[in-house]
């Protein structure tokens, strides 16, 4: 059974998080035949308002799915399980591969889209396999576009907003309205494309909202390894403690231990250690290192990485 309930009143997280959230410590998930769609009138609606093909047999972003629950659940105090049983379904995900005349490449539901009766209640997602954007596959080490929009939507499912005006009164401020900040944002990095560039697990700001919703886990409390790697040179892993990744960003949540961050490749690199925020006015004191000696004989592209505000507004290493 999932039930709903009022987000907490939290003025900062206004930006990302929506009113209503589900009110409980496991969600099961349930990856969808055809005929599921007819079991609730209300998503079959909400399918039709956005595309016009069939809903496929076998659900075709299972990876996808997975893997965005699991990094939900790596940081929160909430489990997911998928369910074969219709009756226990809370979150039910289908897809659709004719439906070729729609731009839109997924759209979940919030929290309590359906009433089941009795204070039960379940929303659906939809994923458009038609879109050549969504059948790319990622490149080695790198964040492909399915998995962002995958995050993207369970994210909705469980009280995040889209970051734009239409669905919340409050904006995030234009510096932290990027996909490296929070995966409910559309605006990536203008080099990324279908198969490299986007986001791999929840952001800094889809995080501060999860947790409060949801609670904090330990997470990563040993000896972790964080490791950037240069493009295409060595497999994407977000496992516990033992991070990797090339071309895509991922968010740190470390509980303890003595971390290390790590690059060794041919590239330069700029480490910045500031704390995640929810403020506009980044790093503000960076600008004090500008007039330094050593600052001058940085090369543009290292004095980029240390003082360009989209950069380093989140706290970050790139």
């Amino acid at each position: 059974m999932a039930a709903i309930t009022t987000s907490p009143d939290t003025d900062d997280l206004a930006t990302v998080m929506a009113e209503i959230i589900w009110l409980a410590s496991q969600e099961n998930s349930a990856f969808t035949a055809a005929n599921m769609a007819a079991i609730d009138p209300s998503f079959q609606a909400s399918f039709n308002a956005v595309y016009s093909g069939s809903i496929d047999a076998t659900f075709k972003f299972e990876a996808e799915a997975a893997h965005a629950y699991s990094m939900m659940s790596a940081v929160t105090d909430i489990t997911f399980t998928y369910t074969s049983d219709v009756g226990q379904a809370d979150l039910v995900l289908m897809s659709t591969s004719d439906s070729t005349d729609s731009s839109v490449a997924g759209y979940h539901a919030s929290p309590g889209q359906a009433d089941k009766g009795g204070g039960d209640y379940w929303s659906a997602g939809f994923f458009n396999a038609a879109l050549a954007s969504m059948q790319a596959q990622a490149d080695l080490g790198a964040g492909h576009f399915s998995g962002v929009v995958l995050l993207r939507e369970i994210g909705r499912s469980m009280g995040l907003v889209y970051s734009d005006a239409a669905e919340s009164d409050d904006q995030l401020p234009d510096l932290l309205d990027r996909e490296r900040y929070s995966v409910m944002s559309d605006r990536a990095d203008q080099d990324a494309g279908n198969r490299a560039g986007h986001a791999v697990t929840y952001m800094a700001l889809d995080l501060a909202a999860l947790q409060v919703a949801y609670g904090v886990s330990d997470h990563a409390d040993g000896n972790s390894r964080y490791v950037l790697t240069d493009a295409g040179s060595a497999a994407l892993s977000v496992e516990e403690g033992d991070m990797s990744i090339g071309n895509a960003y991922a968010c740190i949540w470390d509980t303890g231990g003595t971390d290390r961050i790590v690059y060794s490749g041919r590239s330069d690199i700029v480490i910045n250690l500031n704390a995640a925020t929810l403020d506009g006015e980044i790093n503000l004191g960076l600008g004090n290192l500008r007039g330094l000696r050593a600052v001058a004989t940085l090369t543009n592209a290292e004095r980029a990485g240390m003082f360009d505000d989209i950069r380093t507004a989140g706290g970050s290493f790139s």
